[in-house]
């Protein structure tokens, strides 16, 4: 990170880095998941900008991020969240000699030929992507890698991590609904728990669903993987995945199962069941809003999250 960014006064400033990573990191997520539109910034058919124009965005300006700025946030996000690739229309005869070419050691890195160690410097030079997390409307083709019976490397299971105050309009419901995401997303397995899993749900989630990937293809419902691990589903044709396809519902805190097999093992105290949900994860009065079904349905307006039920990854 530039030196002209880090703090001053008690301590070395470090403190200040780590909170400026984290507001660019927020209002990068921000303006490539949901913004991009109202804000005016365009993204192609695979949910890239123009790193250019990104920058000149009103929130990042203010900032002062620049490109050495923004390369560092995008490589050293422990979720991945984000793809920086070279703009394939980029015009090189307008950087003099420079050439640009992959650098196998650095995917980030585009050197010119004229020497090996100048970065392209020209942020239109770049493009850049959320890798998931949309709900801005594009087309899943475009932007994730679809997930088949063949696919060699398709999970067993996927899980899914909500909350006490979700589990509740779960059941209800009869499943879950991806509400006004474009997708519910999932983990091939618990990050930070199974090996390659960095990604797919919030580190503090109280819940996880097991469910039953393989039956759920051949249902008809569709998966797909992003580029950071995350694997997703539009669910349904009402954008829902039905609780048939959940295999197992834990009580991560505490060890217990609370769904199994079809039924229900154990229940949750009154007290968990209305537990709020994490901020963030909500609109309304107190952040809370149905997950059990369609917005506004009455028989589930418990409690909910932007995302959909029982849905995590608003930080994923």
């Amino acid at each position: 990170m530039s030196s002209r960014h880090r703090g001053s006064g008690r301590g070395d400033g470090r403190g200040d880095e780590k909170s400026r990573v984290i507001t660019i990191s927020k209002a990068l997520s921000w303006i490539l998941r949901h913004g991009a539109q109202k804000e005016g910034l365009k993204l192609d058919p695979a949910g890239y900008a123009n790193v250019e124009k990104l920058l000149a965005w009103h929130k990042l300006k203010s900032l002062g991020v620049t490109l050495e700025e923004l390369r560092v946030v995008v490589a050293e996000n422990d979720k991945q969240r984000f793809s920086l690739i070279p703009n394939p229309e980029f015009n090189t005869t307008s950087e003099a000699d420079e050439q640009p070419t992959a650098n196998e050691d650095d995917p980030l890195v585009w050197r010119s030929r004229a020497s090996p160690l100048p970065l392209v410097s020209n942020p239109s030079a770049w493009l850049i992507r959320a890798n998931q997390g949309h709900s801005i409307t594009l087309e899943s083709s475009s932007l994730l890698s679809p997930i088949t019976r063949d696919s060699l490397d398709m999970p067993e299971t996927v899980l899914h991590g909500t909350f006490y105050g979700a589990w509740p309009a779960i059941l209800d419901s009869g499943g879950m609904s991806r509400m006004d995401r474009n997708h519910m997303h999932f983990a091939a397995g618990v990050p930070g728990q199974d090996s390659g899993v960095i990604s797919g749900m919030r580190a503090d989630a109280q819940i996880l669903i097991y469910v039953d990937i393989r039956r759920a293809l051949d249902a008809g419902l569709k998966f797909w993987r992003s580029d950071n691990g995350v694997i997703l589903t539009e669910g349904d044709g009402e954008g829902m995945l039905p609780i048939e396809f959940f295999t197992m519902v834990v009580d991560r805190k505490r060890g217990v199962t609370l769904w199994e097999d079809g039924s229900v093992v154990s229940d949750l105290s009154e007290g968990l069941k209305e537990m709020s949900l994490p901020r963030g994860k909500g609109r309304g009065p107190r952040g809370r809003r149905g997950r059990g079904g369609k917005s506004g349905d009455s028989s589930s307006s418990r409690s909910g999250d932007k995302q959909g039920i029982g849905a995590t990854n608003l930080k994923e």
